[in-house]
């Protein structure tokens, strides 16, 4: 099965890796991230929906440093404490890396509510919920979202998303439309 990933060295093969498992869903909005939540690989759809899940981009940073987050949004808080949840199920506390460390750091410093929600106890890892994407070519979108085991399960995940509407059902399928081109397949 052809994709687009770029594989270099263990990286680049976690890259490819993941782009295989993602070319089978190719009418679902799905990503796969490292252990950092650094998106791995990403389906079009995934990539219409936001920018968030361009390969490459880390959705920590994402959601609690990018300048289009919306702290102020009636769907930020549970976004962000899906995200640390899912954080705190791949990255020992007991035992980081000096590239974890790094962004542990740096986000903390720069975020309170990054802070505030990974000093708390009560923010658990989810295996599923329901998130809303905003500002999307489509509008707002409400997703179901379910977490898996990678290619690599020590050191990936999957988010696959499901629309947790008709409005979200129909949002998608206008989005499918944009994102089919053969330029946005699995990467």
């Amino acid at each position: 099965m052809g994709t687009d990933a770029h594989a270099s060295g263990a990286g680049g093969a976690a890259r490819q890796e993941a782009a295989e498992v993602l070319g089978f869903w190719p009418s679902l909005p799905a990503v796969v991230c490292d252990r950092r939540l650094t998106v791995l690989a990403s389906t079009p759809l995934a990539r219409a929906l936001s920018e968030a899940f361009e390969p490459g981009e880390n959705l920590v940073r994402f959601v609690f440093l990018s300048p289009r987050r919306r702290e102020s949004s009636e769907h930020w808080a549970s976004s962000a404490q899906a995200t640390v949840g899912l954080l705190h199920g791949t990255v020992d506390e007991r035992d980081p890396d000096r590239r974890t460390e790094r962004m542990l750091g740096e986000v903390s410093t720069h975020s309170r509510g990054f802070s505030q929600l990974w000093a708390d106890p009560r923010v658990l890892p989810p295996q599923t919920g329901t998130v809303a994407i905003e500002d999307t070519a489509a509008g707002d979108v409400l997703l179901h979202f379910a977490v898996l085991d990678g290619p690599r399960p020590a050191d990936t995940l999957v988010i696959v998303f499901a629309p947790a509407d008709d409005p979200a059902r129909q949002a998608l399928s206008r989005l499918a439309l944009s994102s089919s081109s053969p330029d946005r397949r699995a990467r």
